[in-house]
């Protein structure tokens, strides 16, 4: 493998210009550097006597001999393996050892949704891997009993420029990454704009009806009393509604309300400054109850399905696949679920991403937070923390580094779209990667002609033309992302970025003493009352609501955020 390092770095965000010049690196596996030699190297028993493995501050030098490093994994249970291959031995594992001389020792894997609860186990037994990931409430327990290795000095010795760059893209979420002064984790850093909901609505509904797509929240209002009550399907029957929600109402990314409540000045789900400039929790400030009257107003008109309360994202998809919906609020990445699957079932559904609206002529502003996403750690026990460095260097140079142009399509995305990088430990991308794709994407779509793009890139044009030839459903997701223009959910994203159009969270910090023991009651306590009003329930109850809120413990929990604020 051409082990070059990449002069080429990644388009930063329009948020953040960086700068960083990338110098050329030796391939020995026996490179030191004479002013910060490194930790020593000993060997297996621990007394010294060989000087074995050897460690090289080269970010992707190979321990000679291997070393074995022991993980754990959530893995993505729609991503189906090939014959013969297994997440213990595949491509990825393969070339851990190859190239890096790290064997992966799983000690245990399963599905996303099962992961938390597995980690704790090992957590309880005090019996954990050498690399693995946490959210961010076990991180602070692991924290707090001094269970993780500080990665501080090792992040310095062996991050590879790219990525310095991505970790370190935005302080607040580089900052999420320490306790206590120390660099405890490595993750991946938000972009803020990919977080912000869009209005995903169906276009040929649109036509049918004669309208415009909404420049207010009071045009969103009227668009879903006539997809709900004008026949927009010309089926002649009584049988769509205007705006889809799940029953998780704020925190699901397709079908979610956070856009909605955004179109009112709300701010569900995060901490803002109030008019006092103090950091108050957005669902309990009186725009919220404006936007919980106006949900109450169109499930009373029936332009809400009845049943939304039961319905969680999957059922909620059928409703957009059998052609009932007309709106849903979503991220940029719902054409690859579920609006693939709506044009799948009918091929005339046509579905068009914009950014959302205001009540008033002040700026609408979406919801977004820093921090990162994946927290990887390391066991304070294991003997080679730096090893976890290494892997995530190995991942991003044959992702986004020179030897992507022949390395990309053999780790992260095949030859036929099939997306390896679910077989890798742990991904990291450049945080403003998915912009950077649609711009090259959406030029090359226009002139047809993808010749000049790579990896990645390359396999996105390919799919979108596809689409734009074709018309196959299962490639208009590239189209619908990436490749349409100012259409592009990317387009939108950026858009955000480039006006400063987001409310950002002002909380990024570990959970509070008081979060850790009282949030989830909290939250708990706001999703029922929040349904309840939807359904019907008096508007009061929403000021009850916050009386409550507050006596069960979320003074507390506000006085500890503003005194983190104050002292950070």
């Amino acid at each position: 493998m051409n082990r070059k390092w990449t002069k080429r770095m990644m388009l930063s965000s329009a948020s953040l210009t960086l700068v960083m010049a990338m110098a050329a690196c030796s391939t020995s596996t026996n490179t030191t550097n004479p002013s910060n030699p490194g930790p020593a190297t000993v060997n297996e028993s621990g007394t010294g006597e060989a000087a074995s493995p050897e460690v090289s501050l080269d970010p992707l030098g190979k321990y000679d001999p291997p070393i074995e490093v022991s993980v754990a994994k959530g893995i993505n249970g729609n991503f189906k393996l090939e014959s013969g291959e297994t997440y213990d031995n595949n491509v990825w594992t393969q070339g851990y050892e190859q190239e890096l001389g790290i064997k992966l020792n799983y000690k245990w894997y399963v599905d996303n949704s099962q992961y938390d609860q597995k980690i704790g186990l090992d957590m309880a037994a005090s019996d954990l891997p050498d690399v693995f990931s946490v959210n961010r409430n076990d991180f602070q327990t692991l924290a707090e009993n001094d269970m993780l290795a500080d990665l501080s000095d090792i992040y310095r010795d062996y991050a590879s420029p790219i990525l310095k760059s991505i970790v370190e893209a935005d302080p607040k979420s580089f900052e999420a990454m320490h306790y206590d002064g120390k660099l405890l984790a490595i993750g991946q850093p938000h972009n803020l704009g990919e977080q912000v909901e869009m209005l995903w609505i169906r276009e040929d509904w649109l036509r049918n009806l004669g309208l415009s797509a909404p420049k207010t929240m009071d045009e969103v209002r009227q668009l879903s009393v006539a997809f709900a009550t004008q026949d927009p399907d010309q089926n002649q029957q009584d049988d769509t509604y205007g705006l889809g929600l799940t029953k998780d109402l704020f925190e699901s990314g397709f079908a979610g309300l956070k856009g909605f409540a955004n179109g009112y000045h709300a701010y569900p789900g995060i901490w803002i400054k109030d008019n006092a400039g103090q950091i108050a929790y957005g669902s309990v400030q009186p725009e919220m109850k404006t936007a919980l009257q106006a949900l109450q107003d169109m499930y009373k008109n029936g332009e809400l399905d009845k049943e939304f309360a039961v319905k969680d994202g999957g059922k909620v998809s059928e409703l957009t696949t059998g052609g009932k919906l007309g709106m849903v609020y979503g991220l940029f990445w719902i054409p690859g679920w579920p609006l693939n699957e709506s044009k799948t079932a009918n091929p005339n559904a046509e579905w068009k991403a914009y950014p959302i609206v205001s009540s008033d002529d002040q700026p609408v502003l979406g919801s977004t937070s820093a921090g990162v996403t994946g927290l990887t750690v390391v066991s304070k026990s294991a003997a080679h923390p730096e090893a976890l460095i290494k892997l995530l260097n190995f991942g991003l140079e044959t992702g986004y580094g020179e030897l992507a142009d022949t390395e990309f399509q053999k780790y992260h995305m095949g030859e036929n779209g099939r997306e390896l990088f679910h077989l890798s430990y742990r991904a990291l991308f450049p945080v403003s990667k998915n912009i950077d794709i649609m711009h090259k994407v959406s030029e090359a779509v226009a002139n047809q002609d993808g010749s000049g793009l790579r990896g990645e890139e390359k396999n996105t044009f390919d799919s979108a033309m596809k689409w734009v030839k074709d018309k196959n459903a299962s490639n208009w997701v590239h189209y619908a992302v990436f490749g349409s223009g100012e259409q592009s959910a990317m387009a939108i994203t950026e858009y955000y970025e480039k006006n400063n159009l987001m409310k950002v969270n002002e909380f990024y910090a570990s959970p509070t003493p008081t979060m850790m023991d009282k949030w989830s009651t909290l939250t708990k306590l706001e999703s029922e009352v929040f349904t309840k009003i939807i359904m019907g329930e008096s508007i009061d109850g929403f000021d009850a609501f916050v009386k409550k809120w507050k006596s069960l413990g979320g003074d507390e929990i506000s006085q500890e955020v503003n005194n983190w604020h104050q002292n950070k």
